[in-house]
C-alpha cells in the first residue's frame, strides 16, 4: 500500500467513527480508517444466538442523546441505520419475594412522567411526590447541563461544569441536595428513598459501571439514574446498524476503510505524528493527523513508546484501573417470550427494555462488589434482562431473543479453562434464576444461546482488555471527567503533535455513544480551524 490522507485512524470503533464523520463532512479531508478486526463499530456490533435471531453485545441500550448533535450535522444519519425504537415500560425491577414489579417507562407512553410516578407510588406515596419534582429538575435544566457536559470537552479545572452551574441555583438545591453528591450510592439511597425497590433497582444498574455501592462521592446517582435511564430503547435492527449509517455517510464523503489491517506504529518524526506503520511493516502517511480510537494503553505503550512520554505520564498510564466494570452478556434465543409472574402486579413488565431480576435485599449488592475485589467469580450474581420485544426486526414472530447481563470478576482473575467451565455454570445459574421469575424460561424453550464472560469481551475488543472491562477504565474519581483517563489526555489532545486521541475512557459518558468522537472534533477543529457546525447553529454543545 502507497497511500497518503489527510487524516489517519487507527481504529474504527463508534468514537473514532463519528469523529471520522466530522473530519470528511466539516473538516473537507481525506480519512483512512485502519481497523484490526473483520468489521467497523467496535461496541456497535451485534451477534445470532440463534439464526435468524440479532442480539446486540455492547451497545444495546440507546438513548435519545446518544447521537443528538450527529442528527442535526448529518440529517440522514438516522434514515441510513441509526433509527431509535422505544417500547412503552423501558426501565423496571421484580422482586422476588411477592412478584411485584417497579416500572419506569418511556416519555414517549409517559410524557409527563405521571404513570411513572404512579408505578412507584405502589411502594411509596412520599416516593412518587419526590420523583415527579425530581423530573421537574430535569426538565427545567439538568437534563441539558448533562448533555452540556457530555457533547463538550471537560472545562479546566476553575472553571466549573455545567452540573456545578446548575447546582448553583438554590432553588435548585432545595431538591437536590448537594450533601448527597459525597455519599455514598447505599448511604443517599437511605437518605432520598423510602422504597428499598427503587434503591435496589438503581444500586443494579450502577453496578454495571463497577460503582462500589460503598464508595463516597458516588450519592449522585440516586438522583439522577430514575431519570435519564426510562428515556432508553434501542437501535432498529440491532446496534450494527448504527455502524452501517456511519459507514455509509463516510463512503459518501470518499473515506476509505481497511479492515483486517492492524495498526502497530504511529510514526513520530521531530515531535510530529506523520502517519502509522501495521503489523505487516507497511507505512501510510498522514498529512494533517492521526487519530487513535483505542485506550491509554494501547495508545501510549505501542502506538507512541514510553520512550516519547513524560515519565510521569507513563506512571499515570501504567496505575490506571479497569478490573471494576466488568461482566458477562449472555445472548439468548428463545421459543416464547419469557411470562413474568409480575405481570399480574403490572401486565406492562413483559415489554421491558430492561428489567432487573432482584430482590429487597440491598446488602447483597455490597456482597458482590466483594468478590469482585477478591477477584473471584460472583456466585449469585443480580442480572438484567435485556430486551426489544418492539422491534420486530429482531426475530420470528412469536420467538424471543435478548441478553442476559450480570457483574463478574476481571478476565484476569480467571484461566481460560476456568472461564470455559464458568460459562456452563453461569448459564445454568441463569436460567434457573430467571424460571423464579418467569417460570416458562427454561432450557426447554431455549432455541440458542452464546455466552460472552470477561474473557471473551477482552479477546474481541482488546481495548477492553485485558480484563474485559466494557467502559475500558474503572469511573473512579482519579479517571472520572476531566480526569478521564488522566488530565494531560483528558481533552483528547496527547504529547505529540498532530495526534489525537478518543474512544470510551475519555469523557463523561461510558456507553456507546457519540459523546466522545463529537467532543474530539471540537478540539481538532479549534487546533486547524476546521467548520464548527454548532457554533452555526448556535448550540450550546
Amino acid at each position: 500500500m502507497d497511500a497518503t490522507f489527510d487524516a489517519v485512524v487507527v481504529g474504527g470503533g463508534s468514537k473514532g467513527l463519528v469523529t471520522a464523520m466530522y473530519l470528511a463532512k466539516y473538516g473537507g479531508m481525506s480519512i483512512g480508517i485502519f481497523e484490526r478486526l473483520h468489521e467497523l463499530g467496535g461496541g456497535w456490533c451485534d451477534e445470532e444466538p440463534a439464526p435468524g435471531f440479532v442480539g446486540d453485545v455492547c451497545s444495546t441500550e440507546i438513548w435519545p442523546w446518544y447521537h443528538q448533535p450527529l442528527k442535526m450535522d448529518f440529517p440522514d444519519f438516522e434514515e441510513k441505520g441509526a433509527r431509535i425504537v422505544y417500547g412503552k415500560a423501558s426501565q423496571g425491577g421484580a422482586y422476588l419475594e411477592d412478584d411485584s414489579c417497579l416500572l419506569f417507562y418511556h416519555p414517549d407512553y409517559d410524557p409527563t412522567r405521571e404513570r411513572t410516578a404512579k408505578s412507584i407510588a405502589r411502594f411509596s406515596e412520599r416516593d412518587a411526590e419526590l420523583y415527579m419534582k425530581l423530573y421537574g429538575l430535569w426538565e427545567r435544566g439538568l437534563r441539558d447541563a448533562l448533555i452540556e457536559m457530555r457533547f463538550n470537552p471537560p472545562p479546566p479545572p476553575a472553571k466549573p461544569s455545567p452540573l456545578v452551574r446548575f447546582f448553583a441555583n438554590p432553588k435548585n438545591r432545595g431538591i437536590m441536595d448537594p450533601h448527597v453528591n459525597t455519599m455514598s450510592l447505599l448511604q443517599a439511597g437511605r437518605v432520598i428513598w423510602d422504597s428499598k425497590e427503587i434503591i435496589s433497582y438503581i444500586l443494579r444498574r450502577s453496578a454495571s459501571g463497577g460503582i462500589d455501592p460503598n464508595q463516597p462521592g458516588q450519592g449522585i446517582g440516586m438522583y439522577i439514574v430514575p431519570l435519564y435511564m426510562p428515556e432508553a430503547g434501542g437501535t432498529a435492527g440491532g446496534s450494527h446498524n448504527t455502524a452501517h449509517a456511519a459507514h455509509r455517510i463516510l463512503l459518501e464523503h470518499g473515506a476509505r476503510f481497511f479492515t483486517e489491517h492492524e495498526v502497530d506504529k504511529v510514526l513520530i518524526e521531530n515531535g510530529k505524528a506523520q502517519g502509522v506503520r501495521l503489523v505487516d511493516g507497511t507505512e501510510v502517511r498522514a498529512s494533517k493527523l492521526v487519530l487513535t480510537d483505542v485506550d491509554p494503553q494501547q495508545l501510549c505503550f505501542r502506538l507512541i513508546g514510553k520512550e516519547h512520554l513524560n515519565p510521569h505520564v507513563v506512571r499515570k498510564i501504567e496505575a490506571l484501573e479497569s478490573w471494576r466494570a466488568c461482566g458477562c452478556w449472555y445472548q439468548w434465543a428463545l421459543r416464547e417470550p419469557p411470562e413474568y409472574k409480575s405481570a399480574r402486579f403490572n401486565p406492562d413488565v413483559g415489554g421491558c427494555t430492561l428489567l432487573v431480576l432482584t430482590n429487597r435485599n440491598l446488602e447483597r449488592y455490597v456482597r458482590e462488589y466483594a468478590y469482585r475485589s477478591m477477584g473471584l467469580p460472583i456466585p449469585e450474581p443480580v442480572f438484567m434482562v435485556y430486551s426489544h420485544p418492539y422491534d420486530k426486526t429482531r426475530c420470528p414472530e412469536g420467538r424471543w431473543v435478548g441478553l442476559t447481563e450480570s457483574p463478574e470478576t476481571a478476565a484476569t482473575c480467571l484461566t481460560e479453562e476456568q472461564w470455559r467451565a464458568q460459562k456452563k455454570v453461569h448459564a445454568n445459574y441463569v436460567i434457573d434464576t430467571w424460571s423464579k421469575y418467569a417460570p416458562n424460561v427454561s432450557w426447554d424453550n431455549v432455541l440458542g444461546y452464546l455466552p460472552i464472560t470477561p474473557y471473551d469481551i477482552a479477546q474481541r475488543l482488546t481495548n477492553m482488555g485485558p480484563n474485559g472491562n466494557w467502559i475500558t477504565l474503572d469511573p473512579v474519581a482519579s479517571q472520572d471527567y476531566g480526569n478521564r483517563p488522566i488530565p494531560e489526555m483528558a481533552n483528547h489532545r496527547t504529547s505529540i503533535q498532530s495526534l489525537y486521541a478518543t474512544g470510551v475512557a475519555w469523557g463523561l459518558d461510558y456507553g456507546a455513544s457519540s459523546c466522545q468522537g463529537y467532543s474530539c472534533y471540537k478540539i481538532i477543529a479549534e487546533d486547524l480551524g476546521l467548520r464548527k457546525p454548532w457554533e452555526e447553529q448556535g448550540r450550546p454543545w
